[in-house]
């Protein structure tokens, strides 16, 4: 139990780590997006004929209606700007979550499984059941934060 009580704090630090930096990563993206969005005008792209005026993009949410050329520049210009920020990001048309959402994911599953380990090892549940409730896109997030709080 010694051993599984450590490794448990290993994998919720690890956890801990990975999700912060995931997370910092996404507000760097999306600070870098907003700043490149204020300082270009990228319009809406009207896939309908329509008498609707093109909108300015302001908002990063709404990039993916710029057209195929609008997008390739504004895809650069954040690349140019995760690297300003200090983030290392091979090529301009690669996320800069890329390592960090595998890793994030790495560092979920491995906490997940520790977590089923132990309640399996206490007799309280089958590893069925808590494989499938882990897995879940409804549960993941609690099961994750429970077992990130849990102690031995």
């Amino acid at each position: 139990m010694k051993t599984m009580k450590s490794e448990l704090m290993r994998l919720q630090k690890s956890y801990i780590e990975a999700k912060a930096e995931h997370e910092t990563i996404k507000q760097i993206e999306e600070e870098v997006k907003i700043q490149v969005l204020q300082d270009n005008e990228f319009y809406t792209v009207d896939y309908e004929e329509s008498n609707e005026p093109k909108e300015r993009i302001l908002n990063s949410t709404w990039d993916f209606r710029m057209n195929d050329e609008d997008f390739e520049k504004y895809c650069k210009l954040c690349h140019k700007g995760y690297l300003q920020r200090g983030l290392n990001i091979p090529q301009w048309n690669m996320t800069p979550d890329f390592e960090s959402r595998q890793q994030l994911k790495k560092a979920e599953d491995d906490l997940l499984k520790i977590g089923i380990d132990i309640i399996v090892s206490r007799g309280d549940a089958k590893r069925e059941d808590l494989e499938k409730v882990a897995q879940h896109w409804k549960y993941r997030d609690e099961v994750l934060e429970l077992t990130s709080k849990l102690k031995l």
